[in-house]
């Protein structure tokens, strides 16, 4: 008797499918006929989920991690038809194989029969690329439904902060409508920054609605919302990406049928006034591209809350800065700025003194790092993970009485034997890296400052000193900066 998995998926946006019940009924009735057995422990259901992706689908990958197992539990997956087990055929073809020729194990529609010959594999493709086409096209006819909707003036998307639902209609919301009408007054009358602001609201305790704190992009996008003035907007292209464009031209600004918040004056001054004021910011670079800013981009972080230090410029005194990135956005209580000609004299003090001044102590911590076996190593480690992860559902196994304590420690053996020798295996690497000598070392950063303070390019000088640097740690209270090297081995 052959010992059979089930697998069933229904999915909210698809009211032609059968019930996960009768997807059941018709997989045991195929399994009594065809000699299977089916363990309940190994009916897998994914109910109210697209399954365009696999990881979208938590039984399916607890699936595929039983399957993984050694003994195996089960020989075949049993699906009601190819497309509950995958609309996308990379997916399907990807974990069919694995399935198939790692771990011996096939899957099976129950209503379409497929015989193990060059036309079914045919078949099975065509019936695949169907469904994906079908799952396409439903998504399609989503949005269409949703576009459609939009131009009715109706709601697509959760309540903006400052509304809630009620009775299907967007409704000022008590509190938070008196915050939004604040928010347009102190930028517009009071020329409050959006800093300030986003930190006023978090002093209050008020709270996005995704429960998070206001940072200025977050007053930004409040800022640019027509919601508050009575308008609806919807992108019918919408994606994560075109979300924080508020100039695309796909999108539709559409007359709504809740209450406006703000006064349409006062959100357009406050439109112009950002807009405006994103002129004369530096534009964004492109970080493959070459740096027009400074040499030290990227490099430097933050003392207090570890993110990086960004580049700015005061056009009118002509001189450049680095502040801390998250407390120009409200979300770090210390500025850490300091001008670029100061760290510029700072970074190359430190240089010069680790020439002259490098305890042996300090190099041993310093990371070494092989191109060569890099890539390797890596595998070994992610191998061992995964074996560690193989241990723990073993252990489960066991914990819910399916295995014996007996064929869990036989398997706990096998592994960790396996992870015996990916240790070795890793040792043997890490024994051909040849520890350099701290004088090389010195001469290398000698090397660097040679071309800092060279004619050489802004974008060759950050090159060549992350070369050397992961991060430079910078404290204003300490007045202190703090070198993570690392030293690369061809």
């Amino acid at each position: 008797m052959t010992s059979a998995a089930v697998y069933i998926r229904v999915s909210t946006d698809d009211q032609t499918e059968f019930s996960p019940e009768a997807q059941l009924r018709a997989i045991k009735q195929y399994a009594d006929k065809n000699d299977m057995f089916i363990d309940d422990e190994y009916i897998f259901r994914d109910e109210g989920v697209s399954g365009r992706r696999a990881d979208k689908r938590p039984a399916f990958q607890t699936m595929i991690g039983y399957a993984k197992l050694t003994p195996k539990p089960f020989e075949v997956i049993l699906v009601h038809k190819f497309d509950r087990f995958a609309r996308s055929r990379e997916d399907s073809i990807v974990y069919k194989s694995l399935l198939r020729k790692d771990y011996g194990i096939k899957v099976i529609s129950i209503t379409e029969q497929l015989e193990d010959d060059k036309f079914s594999v045919i078949l099975e493709a065509m019936l695949e690329a169907m469904a994906e086409y079908y799952s396409l096209n439903l998504g399609e006819e989503v949005k269409k439904g949703m576009t459609e909707k939009a131009r009715r003036g109706e709601l697509q998307t959760p309540a903006p902060f400052g509304y809630r639902m009620v009775d299907g209609l967007l409704t000022p919301h008590p509190e938070e409508s008196i915050m939004i009408q604040q928010i347009f007054e102190k930028y517009v009358n009071e020329k409050v920054s959006l800093r300030t602001i986003a930190k006023y609201l978090n002093s209050l305790g008020y709270k996005t609605k995704l429960g998070n704190v206001f940072d200025t992009r977050r007053i930004e996008y409040i800022i640019y919302n027509p919601t508050y003035v009575g308008k609806m907007r919807w992108n019918p292209k919408r994606d994560n990406r075109s979300r924080y464009d508020y100039d695309n031209p796909d999108l539709m600004i559409i007359d709504g049928k809740h209450q406006a918040i703000v006064d349409e004056k006062l959100w357009e001054e406050a439109n112009r006034m950002i807009r405006l004021k994103k002129k004369n910011i530096m534009p964004k670079y492109d970080p493959k591209g070459e740096i027009t800013t400074h040499w030290l981009r990227g490099l430097l972080k933050c003392g207090t809350c570890g993110s990086t230090l960004i580049f700015g410029k005061n056009n009118q005194r002509n001189h450049g800065y680095y502040r801390c990135n998250r407390y120009l956005t409200g979300g770090c209580k210390d500025a850490n700025g300091i001008l670029t000609h100061k760290i510029e004299k700072m970074v190359i003090a430190k240089l010069v003194d680790d020439t002259k001044n490098f305890p042996q102590e300090e190099f041993d911590k310093i990371r070494v790092v092989n191109h060569t076996n890099e890539k390797e190593l890596e595998s070994y480690l992610k191998r061992i993970e995964k074996i560690n992860t193989q241990i723990d559902r073993a252990r489960d196994l066991v914990l819910n009485g399916i295995d014996t304590q007996e064929e869990y420690k036989a398997n706990k053996d096998r592994l960790n034997s396996q992870i015996d020798e990916l240790n070795d295996k890793i040792k043997t690497l890490e024994d051909k890296i040849t520890k350099v000598e701290v004088n090389v070392f010195k001469n290398t950063i000698t090397g660097i400052l040679d071309i800092i303070n060279s004619d050489a390019s802004l974008t060759e000088k950050n090159s060549t000193l992350k070369e050397i640097i992961s991060k430079i740690v910078y404290d204003k209270k300490g007045k202190s900066l703090t070198f993570y090297y690392y030293y690369i081995i061809e």
